[in-house]
């Protein structure tokens, strides 16, 4: 039958060629059944529904307004009113033409969302998961700019927060993600306001502070705050620790609802929670005489014998006078506020970018002066006042520093404790010594705080590989020597470029009643690299520990405090930085120290740079010295870097904690007073109880777990207790070492076998927890087998010309 139901169907024409029956039928199926279809349809005005019919009279107008156009007689028009009394619901997407206007008061709005589209694609867009807060990169120094990365609050640009995602979206086939991708079916979406409801747990997956297992989704009324530790991840506890940004992210409703807060984050410029605010900045303003020729970048200082009043007694500083009254530097030029003139002044602390070209005047860089202008200067005066620490990015004419306003202490233009033998080290006070120095020659400790050493082995207690502990070991080269310090010779494997001289390293004892250096240490460092070093050939020699990861106080102020003497008065030396990522190294010297012949103390402040790119491998940092320019010995002694401006006490050590902490790095059989490759025998035929025993069984095998567990798998050397030969066992029932035991008899007569060019103990697995070691000849079952091992797992790279 003819599709008589659809309104556009015409009936079709009969022809001359037709029959009687052609026609019957044509009547019957199309005529009659369109004719039936036919209705007559009317409707009337309301519910948010406008019908209007056009006429042959005037003034009904399209739309049933009551001006306008006619409508067309014949015309039935069905529109929307301008006013809906009832809901509508939409199914679909709803797109408008024009003003949407409406009223915020009963709006209610559960969520703003946008899609957005990583430009990695499927690839990046599937490292989103739900509950993670994003960002937006603004420079690619932090990521392709205008692209998409999860937040986290470990710095201030990884901090900025645009949105959580509440969805991603990519096609799937059998449940495997299956392209092609393109925009419409790839995307994140990402909600900025309102209330989101899912599955937190991927967000909280590190979330354990409060010591139980991970959280499996929100607590009603907790706050949630950005993970400094895990980037898209939301925390219950506020980050508290300097250079973290304490963000609130989201409040928990349910386990599975949140609203999204959109609240400013607060870098913390040292420990503490986002109320309690920084203390490394020290910036505040203050009321000058009208007219005041302070000007911006001036030193200044504030005398009230200068004058009377809330505006008066602020002048700049110039050398040699009124060190005393020194405040801090100006950093804004005079400016008024209600007819009251006014400077900000920063007294401590770190500042930023300062153009000081636009003022015309560049302070230069290291140690930063009082000058004979009142400005900054890196020349040292003779009545030197050191005020700040400042460095620049290469290229920069922005200075970047920490004010210090060290005590200057002179006598005649010489500053007390020079090294030059007069004594005044005992006061704790040393040369240029320009960080904040502590009240006590050990150090200020705020009543009872003392705060933790990032450096293992600061005070050369334990010396594992022997190296210069029976007198001065001599050598060239790159070596550990006290556990976790290495000297670095960038001058004997630089091509020829430097002269060396004398090079040695030995540990040496103080006396039980010493008084030159604060508490009771037992040993300290005597080191010498003589040699003329070739700037043009990059030559160095550093002497640095290393502290494994690479991201340890980045970003963050540091201190160092150290005891050091040298052969002659005056040699200068250069704090080191020494920053590796596991590809890049980047080094520091953000000072320079003149040492004394006399035990001193020095206390260095200085701003660890950050590190941008992710670090992989042995990544480290190294604090520490270039020794290049010494060409003398140099004695160092309790070495401390810690957290904050202020250095406070080198605590007592306990040897055996110290001890497994180097364990980590490096560990042996040995006893702490017993060297490498020794012999090692308590009478003709028994080996020291350091040694490992152990019994051939018939597997002839033996696993030796370590006494602490290692950074990494380690190189694993053996040695005999018996001779202390290198990769050999000692066969304790025969009284020879197993490569000596050949034709030799054992329990019913086994013969033993030591086969010629082949090792006689090895070591089949090395991992962090222990060795796996065979006995492949040399011994019979029952023969009781000792041997001792050395495993190092130490941080050896960028250790140029390795020797000793």
């Amino acid at each position: 039958m003819a599709n008589v139901d659809d309104n556009s169907y015409s009936v079709p024409y009969l022809t001359g060629n037709d029959t009687f029956l052609d026609w019957i039928n044509h009547y019957n199926t199309n005529i009659v059944n369109k004719l039936n279809n036919l209705k007559i349809f009317d409707g009337a005005s309301g519910d948010g529904i406008v019908f209007t019919l056009g006429t042959d009279a005037t003034n009904d107008p399209a739309g049933g307004a009551t001006s306008g156009p006619d409508l067309a007689s014949g015309i039935f028009r069905c529109s929307l009113a301008e006013v809906i009394p009832n809901g509508i619901t939409f199914s679909g997407d709803v797109s408008i033409d024009g003003t949407l206007n409406y009223d915020l008061s009963t709006l209610e709005l559960s969520s703003i969302k946008t899609r957005v589209h990583p430009m990695g694609g499927f690839t990046a867009t599937s490292g989103f998961t739900f509950g993670m807060p994003a960002r937006i990169a603004t420079n690619s120094d932090y990521g392709t700019e205008g692209d998409y990365f999860l937040s986290k609050a470990n710095s201030k640009e990884f901090s900025e927060v645009f949105g959580v995602v509440s969805g991603v979206t990519w096609p799937v086939s059998s449940g495997t993600p299956q392209g092609p991708y393109t925009s419409s079916n790839t995307y994140i979406e990402v909600t900025t306001h309102g209330k989101i409801k899912g599955d937190f747990s991927r967000a909280l997956a590190s979330e354990s502070e409060f010591g139980g297992p991970p959280s499996r989704g929100l607590s009603a009324g907790c706050t949630y705050f950005l993970s400094p530790g895990n980037s898209g991840g939301i925390t219950r506890v506020e980050p508290t620790i300097g250079g973290q940004v304490s963000k609130p992210v989201l409040t928990g409703l349910t386990s599975d609802v949140g609203y999204i807060l959109h609240y400013r984050g607060q870098f913390l410029q040292a420990s503490g929670t986002g109320g309690t605010g920084g203390i490394d900045n020290n910036r505040f303003y203050v009321e000058v005489p009208t007219g005041s020729s302070i000007a911006l970048g001036d030193v200044v200082g504030y005398d009230p014998d200068l004058g009377a009043g809330g505006n008066a007694g602020w002048f700049t500083a110039v050398e040699g006078t009124r060190y005393e009254n020194i405040v801090g530097l100006c950093i804004t030029a005079p400016f008024v506020l209600d007819s009251t003139t006014y400077i900000q002044v920063i007294a401590s602390g770190y500042f930023d970018n300062v153009n000081f070209s636009s003022y015309n005047h560049d302070p230069g860089t290291g140690v930063l002066y009082v000058g004979t202008d009142g400005k900054l200067t890196s020349i040292l005066p003779a009545n030197p006042k050191p005020v700040a620490i400042g460095w620049r990015d290469s290229g920069s004419t922005q200075i970047r520093a920490n004010i210090i306003n060290q005590n200057h202490n002179v006598s005649n233009g010489v500053p007390l404790g020079g090294g030059g033998g007069n004594g005044n080290q005992k006061s704790g006070r040393s040369n240029e010594s320009w960080a904040y120095v502590s009240t006590s020659k050990g150090g200020a400790t705020y009543g009872s705080a003392i705060n933790e050493n990032i450096l293992i082995n600061g005070g050369f207690d334990v010396w594992q590989r022997g190296i210069g502990i029976n007198g001065p070991q001599g050598g060239t080269g790159s070596t550990y020597f006290a556990d976790k310090w290495v000297r670095v010779d960038g001058v004997s494997a630089s091509g020829g470029g430097a002269t060396t001289g004398i090079y040695s390293i030995e540990r040496k004892s103080f006396t039980n009643n010493q008084v030159d250096v604060y508490g009771n240490p037992k040993y300290y460092a005597s080191l010498r690299n003589d040699c003329l070093p070739d700037a043009s050939k990059g030559d160095y020699v550093f002497i640095e520990n290393r502290v494994e990861d690479v991201r340890v106080l980045r970003g963050e102020d540091a201190t160092i405090s150290f005891f050091a003497k040298c052969g002659v008065t005056g040699s200068t030396m250069d704090i080191v930085i020494d920053q590796y990522d596991g590809t890049n190294v980047k080094i520091t010297k953000p000072a320079s120290v003149s040492v004394g012949t006399l035990w001193g103390k020095y206390e260095i402040s200085f701003f660890v740079p950050e590190v941008k790119a992710a670090p992989t491998g042995k990544h480290y940092v190294g604090f520490g010295f270039d020794t290049s320019r010494l060409n003398t010995t140099l004695d160092l002694a309790q070495i401390k870097v810690e957290r904050g401006m202020v250095a406070t006490k080198f605590a007592d050590v306990d040897e055996e904690l110290e001890l497994n902490k180097c364990r980590r790095y490096y560990q042996r059989s040995y006893d702490i007073d017993e060297q490498n490759a020794t012999k090692t025998m308590i009478d003709d035929r028994t080996p020291s109880i350091t040694a490992i025993d152990f019994t051939m069984s018939p597997s002839s095998d033996h696993f030796e777990k370590f006494k602490v567990k290692m950074r990494g798998n380690p190189t694993v050397t053996m040695y005999s207790p018996g001779t202390g030969y290198t990769g050999d066992a000692y066969n304790r029932t025969l009284g020879k070492d197993t490569r000596n035991s050949s034709g030799t008899f054992g329990k019913d007569g086994a013969v033993r076998q030591g086969l010629v060019g082949r090792t006689c103990i090895t070591t089949v697995y090395a991992r962090p927890h222990g060795i796996f070691v065979n006995i492949p000849c040399g011994a019979v079952l029952w023969d009781d087998i000792s041997f001792h091992y050395v495993a190092d797992a130490d941080l050896d790279e960028n250790m140029p010309n390795k020797g000793v």
